[in-house]
């Protein structure tokens, strides 16, 4: 009895080693699992917080990029307004010239421009009142000494014209009212006015 005695304790105790290492492998490899959880929890903690600084510095950089863009185009706004202005007030100043430099103007502008001499001249309201026959005869005279037909004729027509006078003929018009030549200044001087101007 005493050998079944030694053998049960030998395997008891065999056991218990085995039992032992069992135990001391499974707490290794409970350590290394948990360090490994650690180690892969933190780089995805990682990327967590890189992905969410990406995206904050994305967003920051659109908002930075919006508000400059906003001051831009209220700047733009602001000078289109003040050179909106400038040239009404352009248009308004033509507009307060006295009659005759007004006549003086279409004269002008008649014998500078190429015409045939028979075209038709539609005045602005404020020119026609002051507007007389012999203006129309002395405009005629200097186109049939420079060679041309000199047969230019006003027409009655009421365009609601701004200053100025529009020359027409086979449904063709040449504009010279005010507000049309301020419009073709202002896109030739706009960029002049914007530098001296801002």
């Amino acid at each position: 009895m005493a050998n079944l005695e030694k053998l049960t304790n030998k395997i008891v105790e065999e056991a218990k080693i085995e039992a032992d290492r069992i135990l001391k492998e499974a707490e290794e490899e409970k350590s290394k699992l948990i360090s490994s959880m650690e180690k892969k929890g933190n780089k995805e903690k990682e990327l967590i917080l890189e992905k969410a600084k990406r995206e904050a510095e994305l967003r920051r950089g659109r908002v930075v990029s919006n508000a400059k863009l906003k001051i831009r185009n209220d700047k733009l706004e602001a000078k289109q307004g003040i050179l909106d202005k400038v040239f009404e007030k352009s248009v308004m100043e033509l507009n307060l010239l006295d009659g005759k430099s007004k006549i003086e103007f279409i004269k002008k502008t008649i014998n500078e421009i190429d015409l045939a001499g028979d075209e038709e001249i539609i005045l602005s309201n404020d020119i026609i009142e002051v507007f007389e026959k012999e203006h129309l005869e002395e405009m005629n005279e200097k186109l049939k000494s420079s060679g041309k037909k000199g047969e230019l004729k006003v027409c009655k027509e009421d365009r609601n014209l701004k200053g100025g006078f529009i020359i027409s003929k086979n449904g063709i018009e040449l504009n010279w009212s005010f507000q049309a030549i301020v419009e073709n200044l202002r896109e030739e001087l706009e960029s002049e006015i914007l530098a001296i101007l801002f």
